[in-house]
């Protein structure tokens, strides 16, 4: 959350591999994310591309070890 003078603006971070595809409709958690993305988003949003992301040691081993098992679709 950033937030200036009259503005706030929220942040979503998603971490998603070189071979990722699109969101699956038939999880309820991902209509769920795209309902909530529609309802939130502004009208010209952008997908940023994150330069530098900083976290804990613990929580990037554990991001890593979710993001890269084996098996994991995509």
């Amino acid at each position: 959350m950033f937030r200036f003078p009259g503005d706030d603006h929220l942040y979503w971070v998603s971490v998603h591999g070189p071979n990722s595809g699109e969101l699956d409709l038939t999880h309820a958690i991902d209509r769920d994310h795209l309902a909530q993305a529609r309802r939130t988003k502004e009208p010209g949003w952008e997908e940023a591309r994150a330069q530098v992301l900083l976290m804990p040691g613990p929580v990037r081993e554990a991001v890593l070890a979710w993001a890269l098992r084996p098996g994991r679709p995509g």
